[in-house]
């Protein structure tokens, strides 16, 4: 404003010079303290004096303090006579904290940045008003204003007329004005947290009257003090957070430690991962407190038992068939037993039932395998074009019988019961007269009627499969009587007879989906499957439990992988400590989920509960 100014000082004759020498403030310039006055209608007769020309002035200088506590309204005003100032206008916006000034209005101004006072500054500054103003102050109250208030001088004068108003400078009066009473919760959080408390974690919480955001300020500080004192052993002298409990301390740095040889990661590591766990934000609320406190205690957790490499499943008890030798052109009992057992899978898998059964007939037997494989892979095709997808349901298997004037091939399909009839018209009509070495004669179509129950149809048409299964494989009951095991699965009289023909290299056959790829996949899941005919469980054989099962199945994987998800959440941060938690997690998960199939809670009992003993077994003999 000066117009005779030197370097550093007004020439002190000019009417300017005059003006601030007379009432502090030269002319044409205005200031508005927005921490004191920072309503919408102070903003508008601001604003409105800014568009006037300056009296005497070269310019009309704004200056606007402590911008931050202006309302958003004030502040649209400001932006919007900043997009098309005035010619003889300057603003000058003061702030201690810029990063509540939108990005909008920064965008308009020239950023000059001053540092803030360092510790020595700022004490030597607040002792030379206290001297001055003959106020009596304890040295520790003043160490701890200064370390609780940032370097603003502005800010530190407030709070100290804030303490003043209150009594004596000293440490006690300090701590009541400005809510430092915090170890006592700092150390009780941290305690609850170590011993893995939760329901103690938010009684800390909810007992230390604070504001969320000062919460998660203080709790920051806290494990940045530790940090520095404990690991680096750098020397930092806190007067907040002075008189910690020692032992909490110690057993933090000793958590530190164990997580660092159990995941092999270096201690440096786990501490920037607990301190990036801690994010400071103004807009804490109280459940994102808590939310990071948990993640606090995930990360800070013991870890997880490791399992007893000693500790080995009990065996499965083993069940003793009296076999036949295999009479000659009988079906071996393996064969049956793997039938059988693919149907189980598929429905405890899938959750589908075989609902039509095919007979295919010919002379030769490598003539209707090669008719078999060819009509299974173009109806797959067909019902991918019928559904409109490419992971269409469909599941077979099938069987080579011998008979005396040729051979046959019987197979169990589940198809969705919407294209069995659309299936059976494709096979007559299209399948059967392009020059197929079978005709209409040679297939037999049998689909569930409306008097058959899916589950029995299901275990039938298993039956169809297994007809020529030696009538002499037999097992001890609970009795200690022999029954055959056509019996126990229920195989009709008419069905049982001799396959009548020599062993082929391929005598059976089912889909990608039930073969020992698909088992092993499914089982890598970690949920192994049951099998009532190899527990000899035959009551429950054909029940139709694998239903239940597979129910039970699908909601525990979606629970597994609910699991899984939440473990990520709370361990997303991208450094090797959380990551390394991540993993030791989601390992301990995956080990408490290898038991033995028949460990899994389910919805319903299951035939080894069911019994109060299982049969003995006695040494294997030929009947």
């Amino acid at each position: 404003m000066c117009a005779g100014r030197s370097a550093d000082c007004g020439c002190g004759k000019c009417v300017h010079c005059v003006d601030f020498d007379r009432r502090g403030l030269a002319s044409d310039v205005t200031i508005l303290e927005c921490g004191e006055r920072s309503t919408i209608v102070d903003f508008q007769n601001l604003l409105t004096l800014a568009r006037v020309a300056p009296n005497t002035s070269p310019r009309r200088v704004v200056i606007l303090d402590e911008l931050q506590n202006a309302s958003s309204r004030a502040m649209d005003a400001l932006l919007a006579i900043t997009e098309r100032p005035p010619s003889l206008l300057t603003f000058i916006l003061l702030t201690s904290q810029i990063h509540k000034i939108p990005i909008s209005l920064q965008s308009r101004m020239k950023h000059i940045e001053t540092e803030l006072l360092d510790s020595l500054s700022a004490k030597r500054f607040i002792t030379q008003i206290c001297d001055r103003e003959n106020l009596v102050f304890e040295p520790e109250a003043l160490s701890l204003l200064i370390a609780a208030v940032p370097g603003a001088p502005r800010l530190l004068l407030r709070t100290l007329e804030k303490v003043v108003a209150n009594g004596r400078v000293t440490e006690k009066s300090v701590k009541e004005e400005l809510n430092l009473d915090i170890v006592g919760h700092l150390d009780s959080v941290f305690a609850a947290i170590l011993e893995g408390n939760i329901p103690r974690q938010f009684e800390s919480l909810e007992q230390w009257k604070e504001q969320p955001a000062r919460k998660l300020e203080f709790i920051d500080r806290y494990l940045g003090h530790v940090y520095y004192e404990s690991f680096l052993r750098m020397r930092r002298v806190d007067p907040v957070l002075r008189g910690l409990d020692s032992e909490v301390t110690s057993k933090l740095c000793h958590r530190i430690l164990q997580s660092s040889e159990r995941l092999s990661i270096s201690a440096s590591d786990v501490w920037q991962g607990v301190l990036e766990c801690v994010t400071n934000s103004t807009d804490t609320s109280d459940t994102k407190l808590a939310a990071i406190v948990l993640k606090l205690n995930s990360m800070l957790a013991a870890g997880a038992a490791a399992a007893d490499p000693t500790v080995k499943p009990p065996r499965k008890a083993r069940k003793t068939f009296y076999n036949s030798q295999n009479a000659r052109g009988y079906l071996s009992f393996q064969n049956a037993r793997a039938a059988w057992n693919t149907a189980s899978f598929m429905m405890q898998h899938y959750g589908s039932l075989f609902n039509a059964r095919l007979v295919m007939y010919g002379e030769n037997s490598d003539a209707v395998v090669a008719e078999t494989s060819e009509l299974t892979r173009q109806l797959h095709m067909r019902l991918k074009e019928w559904s409109h997808r490419s992971d269409v349901h469909f599941h077979w298997m099938w069987q080579l019988e011998g008979l005396e004037n040729g051979f046959s091939v019987r197979m169990v399909m589940s198809i969705n019961d919407s294209f069995i009839p659309a299936a059976r018209d494709w096979v007559h009509s299209c399948f059967l007269r392009r020059g197929r070495k079978l005709t209409a004669s040679d297939v037999r179509w049998r689909t569930r009627n409306a008097h058959e129950r899916a589950i029995e149809f299901h275990w039938r048409a298993v039956r169809s499969l297994i007809r020529g299964l030696d009538p002499q494989v037999a097992v001890i009951d609970d009795t200690g009587a022999l029954v055959p095991v056509v019996t126990l699965l229920g195989i009709p009289l008419a069905w049982q007879a001799p396959l009548a023909h020599k062993k082929r290299k391929k005598q059976r056959g089912q889909s990608y989906s039930l073969g020992p790829t698909s088992l092993k996949l499914a089982q890598a899941e970690n949920m192994p499957f049951l099998s009532a005919v190899d527990d000899c469980a035959w009551d429950a054989a054909d029940s139709g439990w694998e239903l239940k099962e597979f129910r039970d199945r699908v909601l525990e994987r979606k629970d597994r992988i609910e699991v899984s998800s939440q473990i990520e959440r709370v361990f997303s941060d991208q450094n090797a400590f959380t990551q390394a938690r991540m993993t030791e997690e989601l390992s301990a998960c995956e080990a408490k989920r290898r038991k033995l199939a028949k460990d899994r809670q389910r919805s319903w009992r299951g035939w080894w509960l069911a019994r109060t003993r299982d049969p003995v077994p006695s040494q294997a003999r030929t009947s």
